[in-house]
């Protein structure tokens, strides 16, 4: 009896024991479940966290139709909202930051040969260290020059385009100067084409073409003689055979250097008195509107010359030279009543020509002996974006002179004068291979 006793005792201090036991082991089972769906649970909020403040960002290449030179360079992120993004381009010239806090998803870039990389860090306010992505761009370059015109003692005008075709003046270097003209036309379309001439006047005119540029059908060509005589025609390149106009004789008073129309005016800028004209297309004569003088008018040795002119929407640019700036390029915006000059960059090297392609004005420079004789070229270029302008070298030194040089599509046509080696060519470069 006493035994029984004493073992239900123990058979219940065992139950009571292991029934203790369990009941923590559930408890911290539970508990530990419960700690792990916490964890778990923070898990899932912070990885959520980081996909709301970071962007998912892809970059896309995209070529230029007409000008296998560029590209646009596109990012697509997946915030949308108070984002910013820093551009960053690497090339065979180095890195460059371009774009650096703002809102452009995309960059247009002139490419240089071999392999481009571009890099672009989108930041919101939620992820302020970015995200980076980088894509490369592959690039070659055909460096093939293409002679389109090339004659004994002949003087090239730059090339203009119209249509689908190339036209250009072509004139005959004398001993004292540069007589006769005539036109050429080149259909850019047809590979197999050579140039036509459409018109011809071998009377002596005393003077050579300083720029062209077209109406409609209608080509203008300033011709200028440093004594002579300044003057500007008209050709109708819409006739079968068409004759050379004159439309304006400055005589002595002054010379027209540079020719931008817009509408139906031409803006002009004369070398003189270094003035902006504009005239009406749509009037049966052709009359000179003055609208602006650059510089000072007097004394004479310290006035102004401008030498030639391009245009960028309702802004023009135009290379002059004086005492105080030296060569420089100064800057007129057309919406701005008052016309108010802006020097761009003062004090150049000696530059007689300046062309616009893309955001990019090229100048060309002359190199010189020390007789301060012309022995050769170099090209640079300012880019009109650049808050702070400077001249970057595009290619190398030229050894002969330039006469001229113009753009189109992905090319640059150059005029080339060497006397020294009897080299007279209009020539077609890739803009790339510079």
């Amino acid at each position: 009896m006493h035994t029984n006793t004493q073992s239900n005792s123990f058979s219940q201090k065992l139950f009571i024991q292991l029934k203790a036991k369990s009941t923590l082991f559930f408890i911290t089972k539970i508990c530990l479940l419960i700690f792990t769906l916490v964890i778990t649970s923070c898990s899932k909020d912070d990885d959520v966290n980081i996909n709301q403040s970071c962007a998912e960002v892809s970059l896309k290449v995209k070529e230029d139709e007409n000008d296998k030179t560029k590209v646009t360079v596109e990012a697509t992120s997946s915030i949308t909202d108070g984002i910013t993004y820093t551009w960053k381009v690497t090339d065979k010239n180095g890195s460059k930051e371009v774009v650096n806090g703002n809102s452009k998803g995309s960059i247009s870039w002139q490419l240089e040969e071999g392999e481009t990389k571009f890099c672009v860090t989108v930041k919101t306010s939620d992820c302020t260290e970015g995200v980076e992505k980088c894509i490369t761009y592959n690039f070659s370059c055909e460096n093939k020059k293409e002679i389109i015109d090339s004659k004994p003692k002949a003087v090239y005008s730059k090339p203009v385009f119209k249509d689908g075709y190339m036209y250009y003046a072509k004139q005959q270097l004398n001993f004292l100067n540069i007589s006769k003209l005539a036109i050429y036309k080149l259909n850019l379309t047809d590979k197999n084409a050579t140039p036509t001439q459409i018109l011809n006047v071998e009377e002596n005119i005393f003077g050579d073409v300083k720029d062209l540029v077209f109406k409609d059908d209608i080509l203008y060509i300033s011709l200028a003689h440093i004594v002579l005589h300044s003057k500007v025609f008209k050709v109708d390149t819409s006739v079968a055979n068409p004759t050379l106009v004159e439309v304006l004789d400055l005589k002595f008073k002054n010379q027209i250097l540079g020719m931008n129309v817009k509408g139906n005016d031409m803006y002009s800028v004369s070398m003189l008195r270094a003035k902006l004209y504009k005239s009406d297309l749509t009037k049966t004569t052709f009359e000179l509107d003055e609208l602006t003088t650059f510089g000072k008018k007097d004394p004479f040795e310290e006035r102004t010359w401008t030498l030639d002119m391009v245009s960028k929407g309702n802004e023009l640019y135009i290379l002059a030279r004086s005492k105080a700036d030296g060569y420089h390029v100064i800057k007129v915006d057309l919406n701005d009543a008052s016309l108010t000059p802006t020097i761009i960059i003062s004090n150049m090297k000696e530059s007689n020509s300046i062309e616009l392609y893309g955001d990019d004005l090229y100048l060309l420079f002359k190199n010189k002996d020390a007789a301060d004789d012309w022995v050769g070229n170099w090209i640079g270029k300012i880019n009109t974006l650049d808050s702070a302008s400077s001249i970057d070298k595009v290619g190398e030194d030229y050894n002969f002179q330039l006469h001229d040089f113009s753009f189109h599509n992905e090319f640059m046509f150059i005029s080339i004068l060497d006397v020294s080696e009897s080299k007279y060519e209009l020539v077609k470069v890739p803009l790339c291979s510079l």
